[in-house]
């Protein structure tokens, strides 16, 4: 029934569009000038399509003209005609008929190819759900043939700039094709000891500046790794770019800025993992990588990643909570980090309460935990693991798939501790990636030392929980959250990194109500979607790792700017039925 729904809306809006855009002819003009409109015209009418406007009179439009066509046909016709169809009146009066229904139905099939190649399908039929389809003109090619490697994050800042923290390490040699050698090493891809390389080996590999061998210079035309930090105005024009810790062997023929990240004071990570901008501006870079020493880590031995750098707008160094190198896991750290502040261990993902000035950490890769800080000092201010536990379990959990097979409710986040989300009722969304779930809590009461051991709504500031997609092994379901800008935000939208397509969830049920996206690498479809943001519009910007290295726009097409469903408001449900009866029900 859902595929029929999007059908009849496809083609309502494809024969409406086609019929308003040859009006003149369909009403009664010379035929000849619709037997030569090329059908090839009409995809490109359908990606400019309005939904449902003018639909009725579309129709009308198609029906109407077959009909006056058969009326012609039934009499000798007439006037201008008698010429243009003389030894043939009904012979080309019926091929007009046929061609005028080719051509609506030609408009129908466009219509579904393009909501196929979107990947716009409600899931469970309903259709009051915001519907998305893509922009795949956003973003505009980079200057200086720059590149972007893996995505590792995107934000929104409140000028409805997009902020892009990418990893240009994460280049192939031959994407990065246009790079050429900077250093000489050693011939088994060693760094020279005081110009010495290894017994049985000789100084002669020419490398570009990650260590890709360029024995005779650049392999192609493009391209150049783009600088870490990225800011595009909504038209997805390129607005500035930071250079982080910029190269250990710097090549000028990549146009980078200026480093803007500092040692000893800021560490910048070895992979950057998550973005996010606070209305005063602020920018947050978290990490989840390995700084082993290596070229290809641009020298960077400080081990994990264990850190969350703020910088301001124009990229000046501003704080660093943790440090790198430190002892993981440690849920429960406190002070151990630069300046005191807490050690995280490969933290994921942040967000900033303003009113609270407080910074929230999902953290992460290594630890179990969320915990919060002072937004300007860094200052450890509470944490909490699952269902608002304090202390915070680091236990082992073992893989998903045996606690879902047997019907066990995970006791504990798995590693990533991959978002958190707030809304403006004080409710705040945490991803547990690989256990496939939502967990809700109220900000006012999580992070006390409190127990919950029997997972229950109302204790220790755990408002619910939902598993989502919950089949889903892989890497886990629930990537990250925003919300709809609509007046309650009562949808949340989940990239599944694993399934590939945005989830679009009703806010107070935790319904999934329906989704877009599927795994490909054409515009609209994802190959690990990670992250996603959303502008003040409601449009959706979404953002690849792995292979996918790239960020995409989903414009706010039509229909509703939320969800709306027969939902009870304000409920927030357990379970969905995947790990037997053990439901957890509250209220925020």
């Amino acid at each position: 029934m859902k595929d029929d729904a999007v059908a009849r809306e496809g083609a309502i809006v494809a024969i409406s569009r086609f019929a308003i855009a040859h009006e003149a002819t369909l009403s009664g003009g010379e035929p000849d000038r619709f037997l030569l409109t090329p059908i090839r015209r009409l995809l490109p009418m359908v990606h400019a399509l309005q939904a449902w406007r003018g639909a009725n009179r579309g129709f009308a439009l198609c029906q109407g003209a077959v009909r006056r066509i058969r009326q012609r046909t039934a009499g000798p016709p007439a006037g201008a005609f008698i010429t243009h169809i003389r030894n043939r009146e009904v012979n080309v009066m019926e091929t007009w008929t046929r061609r005028v229904a080719f051509a609506c139905a030609g408009a129908v099939l466009a219509a579904l190819a393009l909501t196929v190649s979107t990947g716009a399908a409600r899931a469970g039929g309903n259709p009051q759900a915001p519907d998305f389809r893509v922009d795949p003109s956003w973003p505009k090619p980079l200057p200086h043939k720059w590149l972007m490697g893996q995505v590792g994050g995107i934000a929104v800042d409140r000028h409805d700039h997009i902020w892009v923290v990418q990893r240009p390490r994460t280049l192939t040699s031959d994407e990065a094709g246009a790079t050429d050698w900077v250093a000489v090493i050693c011939s088994d891809g060693s760094e020279p000891v005081g110009g010495v390389c290894p017994a049985g080996t000789s100084l002669d590999m020419k490398v570009d500046s990650y260590g890709h061998p360029r024995p005779d210079g650049p392999l192609a035309d493009c391209c150049y790794p783009a600088p870490p930090v990225l800011e595009f105005d909504r038209d997805g024009n390129l607005l500035g770019a930071w250079a982080g810790e910029g190269l250990h062997d710097p090549d000028p023929r990549w146009n980078w800025p200026a480093p803007n990240c500092v040692l000893p004071d800021c560490e910048w990570p070895a992979g950057e993992h998550g973005i996010y901008v606070d209305e005063n501006n602020n920018v947050y870079v978290a990490g989840n990588g390995n700084g082993n020493g290596s070229r290809a880590s641009n020298f960077n031995d400080r081990g994990g990643d264990g850190q969350v750098l703020k910088f301001a707008a124009d990229g000046t160094f501003l704080m660093e909570v943790g440090k790198a190198g430190g002892a993981c896991p440690n849920s429960n750290d406190t002070g151990s980090g630069m300046n005191g502040t807490p050690q995280l261990c490969r933290p994921a993902d942040t967000e900033v309460d303003l009113a609270a000035n407080e910074l929230y950490v999902a953290d992460g890769y290594s630890n179990h935990r969320v915990v919060v800080v002072d937004a300007d000092t860094g200052m450890y201010k509470r944490r909490f693991g699952a269902y608002g536990q304090n202390p915070v379990s680091d236990a082992p959990s073992g893989p998903y798939a045996a606690d879902r097979d047997g019907g066990v409710i995970p006791a504990n986040f798995r590693n990533p501790v991959h978002c958190v989300h707030l809304t403006h009722d004080g409710l705040l969304y945490v991803c547990d990636r690989v256990n496939d779930r939502i967990q809700v809590f109220d900000k006012m009461t999580v992070g006390a030392t409190c127990s919950n051991p029997g997972q229950a709504p109302g204790v220790c500031g755990f408002v619910g929980e939902k598993f989502i997609n919950a089949e889903t092994l892989l890497n886990g379901s629930v990537w990250d959250l925003d919300n709809s800008q609509d007046k309650d935000q009562t949808c949340l939208y989940n990239p599944d990194g694993s399934n590939e397509w945005v989830d679009i969830i009703h806010r107070a049920s935790l319904d999934v109500v329906a989704k877009f996206g599927t795994q490909g690498r054409n515009a609209g479809q994802f190959h690990w979607v990670h992250n996603l943001a959303v502008d003040s519009r409601g449009d959706i910007y979404t953002a690849e790792v792995d292979t996918g290295k790239r960020a995409q726009r989903f414009v706010l097409h039509h229909g509703p700017k939320g969800c709306k469903t027969n939902k009870g408001h304000g409920e927030h449900h357990g379970n969905d039925g995947d790990h037997g009866d053990k439901g957890h029900h509250g209220h925020g």
